[in-house]
């Protein structure tokens, strides 16, 4: 991993010391599952399944979604996934729909800067 990539990351907040340490200190593991991230299904399927109002999908995979953002460190995502989370669990669908800007904008700037240091 390039010093660029991790000072970005490090700069939106990912919790890069927790993520190798969740990685057993293998940076070029933790950097392969980054870079896995980007084709990861679990984002469009969140997209769709709001799309659809099919609020059972759209619970499991903003679930996943947090999940994996958790043990990546990205702690935007997971906490934007967190939050809708809580709504889809109320049962408060349209606050739920509502809040999900915040996990496109979290997703997008995050998936830039792996995208940047794929090179």
């Amino acid at each position: 991993m390039t010093e660029e990539l991790k000072n970005a990351l490090l700069a939106v907040d990912v919790d890069f010391d927790g993520s190798l340490t969740r990685f057993s200190g293998n940076l070029a593991l933790y950097e392969r599952f980054l870079k896995k991230f980007v084709d990861d299904a679990v984002y469009p399927a969140v997209l769709k399944a709001f799309d659809e109002k099919d609020y059972a999908a759209a619970s499991s995979s903003v679930h996943t979604l947090k999940g994996v953002s958790g043990n990546l460190g990205i702690t935007r995502l997971y906490h934007a996934c967190s939050h809708t989370m809580e709504l889809l669990r109320a049962g408060d669908n349209e606050a739920a729909s509502a809040s999900l800007p915040k996990i496109k904008e979290s997703y997008e700037e995050i998936i830039k800067i792996i995208q940047s240091g794929r090179g």
